[in-house]
């Protein structure tokens, strides 16, 4: 962990409480979770925060934008959501990711049944 990754870790924990009651929602009303593209085209680097470019795109089978109180925050990492349905249960990931001295660094957050998902910061291959 670095000052950079801590920073992006704080922030999101501010944001999770929206993105939890976006899923308990959106589980409510179509039986599964929801999924997002990434916030950003180019991830936030070296400590910088930016303003999600994504705007009201959504996957093909999505039609819930990202809220709009977080395409209005300047964030210090991209992020992405995946929902997955395992021989476990169902579930989704927040994927954060960000650039830190030219290497890309990211963290998986698990919500559900597959707790291996869960990752710690790491180096990763830009795509």
């Amino acid at each position: 962990m670095t000052v950079i990754t801590d920073a992006a870790d704080t922030q999101y924990t501010l944001l999770e409480a929206t993105l939890t009651a976006l899923q308990a929602t959106e589980l409510g009303t179509t039986g599964r979770y929801w999924q997002a593209l990434r916030t950003h085209s180019t991830v936030p680097t070296d400590g910088a925060t930016a303003l999600p470019s994504v705007g009201t795109a959504t996957p093909s089978d999505i039609v819930v934008p990202w809220p709009a109180g977080i395409r209005a925050t300047a964030l210090a990492a991209a992020l992405e959501i995946h929902a997955y349905a395992g021989p476990l249960g169902r579930g989704y990931v927040v994927l954060l990711g960000l650039d830190e001295s030219g290497q890309r660094q990211r963290r998986d957050q698990n919500y559900g049944p597959e707790t291996w998902r869960t990752t710690n910061w790491r180096t990763v291959d830009a795509s």
